[in-house]
C-alpha cells in the first residue's frame, strides 16, 4: 500500500515540476502571458489546471481512440492547451493573454523576422510552447 502512495506522489510532483517549467519556458520565449499582482498564486493555480490537463489527457485519448502520441496528439494538445488558457482567463481575475511581439531569431544562418501576435496566436503560441517543452522533458523522464 505505501509503495502506491510513494509512486502516485512522485507521479504528481514530476507532473507539477514539469508543467512549471513548461510554463517558465514559455513566458521567456513568447511573454505573452500576464499574470498580475498575485503572481505567485496565479502560477500556482496555472500549473495545477495544466497538471490535471496533461495527466487526464492521454488515458482520456485511450477512451475515445483519438491519437496519444506524435503530431496528431501534439495538435490536439495545443487546442486543449490553449483553450485552457482562455478558460483560466475567465476564472483567474488576475490572469491574461496579451498581445505580444516575437524577437528576432536566427537559426543556422536562417533570420525568421520579429512579428506581432495578437492575443489569440499570443495564446497559440504559449500553449505550443507550453506543450513541446512539457512532452519533451516528460518523454526525457520516460523509462525505456
Amino acid at each position: 500500500m505505501k509503495r502506491g502512495y510513494n509512486w502516485s506522489m512522485r507521479l504528481v510532483i514530476r507532473h507539477v515540476l514539469i508543467a512549471y517549467i513548461s510554463l517558465q519556458a514559455a513566458i521567456k520565449v513568447i511573454n505573452g502571458l500576464d499574470f498580475g499582482d498575485n503572481y505567485n498564486q496565479t502560477v500556482i493555480l496555472i500549473v495545477l489546471a495544466l497538471v490535471i490537463l496533461n495527466i487526464f489527457m492521454i488515458p482520456l485519448f485511450r477512451i475515445l481512440s483519438l491519437p496519444h502520441y506524435g503530431v496528431g496528439f501534439m495538435f490536439l494538445n495545443l487546442i486543449l492547451t490553449t483553450v485552457v488558457l482562455y478558460a483560466l482567463t475567465y476564472f483567474l481575475p488576475d490572469f491574461r493573454v496579451v498581445t505580444t511581439e516575437l524577437r528576432e531569431l536566427s537559426i543556422f544562418g536562417y533570420v525568421l523576422p520579429s512579428k506581432k501576435l495578437t492575443v489569440f496566436w499570443s495564446a497559440a503560441y504559449s500553449a505550443l510552447a507550453i506543450g513541446l517543452v512539457y512532452h519533451f522533458i516528460e518523454w526525457l523522464f520516460e523509462k525505456r
